[in-house]
């Protein structure tokens, strides 16, 4: 006999047929499409949906209306009509759009954020990572990314991912935390309690991807919030239950810029004790636990430091000179013009609607990335993450060309 479901999300064109015959297995709702549906829409639903049924009250019909309210309130004109197109089937009738509606209004909304990771032992665990705030314009890291995951899937359980300043740890993190800690089949999706005790963790989820950002905190105040966001005192008993109760499921902790937790010669006895407390926390963590999977971060590795498990050291590049130069169109406050590209060109007069039409990706795209990424101005910025966005953020209407970029002309009256 089969167990009865409370929900089925079909994220496919022409899906509503299908709608009947899950609710006949036992589903009490199914999401369907009617007709096409642009893919643009079927996303900005799905992560709606699936980020409401996860953190607030009122259930799949709630879930569904924010979802169609996400997509009706798009930015892009185009996607708003194609809210209707997604249909809530509830037994063997079709629920409205309006009264899935009247739902979200009279459901009341959580006071506080849920927990991510709650048992009795650890009521201090709480934090959502898929509800962080997408890291803007974030651009060339997919290839370093799929490898932390292939590593942390498969046998290795730490990794030190490392680079200087500006590199783009913390922005690479976040999106590790975002991507892989989503609720679903994700390497990292957090699990719902089961059980006879369900109702007990109503909202709850166990594990998931865990961000604890370290940079710029003093060495005890870094300790003591790694510490409160493993539970305080009872870090060891809290991980070990929430391991127990993965069912196989892996779970992450990530935390961003242990620098000064790992200096090879800590130069006090403060950092020194912090330094003793973190690697002892760790190498517990570890022993105690089997799905417990860790990231670091930090400007530089320390190879010197011995885990219960081999730690594998990832040192996060620079990006690709046409990811650079993507990042920087995108940063910048103008379009880009011939005259930006023509060296020549060194007349500082006439506002930028006398330059002629700005130069578009559209058509041209890997010709102008092509271009850009060959620019004197590369020679000087390089193409770290952090340092693109600051030469970006000086591409304005004030600025003739970019051969009169501040970075360059510095450049050139130091060497000249």
């Amino acid at each position: 006999v089969g167990v009865a479901f409370d929900a089925v999300m079909i994220n496919a064109c022409h899906s509503e047929h299908a709608a009947p015959l899950f609710i006949a297995a036992g589903a009490k709702y199914v999401v369907a499409c009617a007709g096409k549906v642009f893919d643009a829409a079927a996303r900005v639903f799905l992560r709606s949906f699936l980020t409401t049924l996860a953190t607030e009250g009122g259930g799949v019909p709630a879930a569904f209306a924010a979802a169609q309210r996400s997509v009706r309130l798009s930015p892009q004109p185009g996607l708003r009509s194609e809210a209707d197109r997604f249909r809530l089937h509830a037994g063997n009738d079709l629920m409205s759009s309006s009264d899935a509606e009247d739902i979200l209004q009279s459901t009341p909304r959580t006071s506080a954020p849920l927990p991510l990771l709650q048992v009795e032992q650890s009521p201090t665990l709480r934090m959502r990572p898929w509800l962080l705030q997408p890291v803007e314009d974030f651009i060339g890291r997919s290839s370093i990314m799929a490898s932390i995951a292939s590593h942390l899937n498969g046998h290795r359980r730490a990794v030190w991912l490392h680079g200087p300043r500006g590199r783009g740890k913390s922005a690479l993190a976040t999106e590790i935390c975002r991507f892989y800690g989503l609720p679903g089949d994700r390497i990292f999706s957090p699990m719902i309690p089961a059980g006879d005790n369900q109702s007990k963790h109503k909202g709850s989820m166990l594990g998931g991807a865990i961000l604890v950002r370290l940079g710029g905190l003093e060495p005890d105040e870094a300790i003591a919030r790694v510490q409160r966001a493993l539970g305080g005192d009872n870090v060891l008993t809290s991980a070990s239950n929430v391991d127990s109760k993965m069912g196989g499921r892996r779970w992450l902790l990530v935390l961003d810029g242990v620098d000064a937790l790992v200096g090879e010669q800590p130069s006090t006895a403060s950092t020194c004790d912090s330094f003793t407390d973190f690697h002892s926390t760790l190498e517990k963590l570890l022993q105690e636990t089997e799905r417990l999977r860790l990231l670091l971060t930090s400007r530089r590795p320390l190879y010197t430091m011995q885990l219960p498990c081999k730690i594998v050291f990832e040192e996060l590049s620079s990006l690709a000179p046409e990811d650079a130069a993507l990042l920087m169109l995108r940063r910048a406050h103008r379009p880009l013009y011939p005259r930006d590209f023509d060296a020549s060109n060194t007349n500082d007069s006439g506002a930028s609607g006398a330059w002629g039409d700005p130069v578009h990706l559209h058509g041209r795209r890997q010709q102008l990335l092509q271009q850009l990424a060959a620019h004197k101005l590369f020679e000087v910025v390089g193409h770290a993450p952090g340092d693109v966005a600051d030469a970006a953020s000086a591409i304005t209407n004030e600025l003739p060309s970019l051969f009169r970029h501040p970075a360059l002309l510095s450049h050139i009256a130091a060497a000249g």
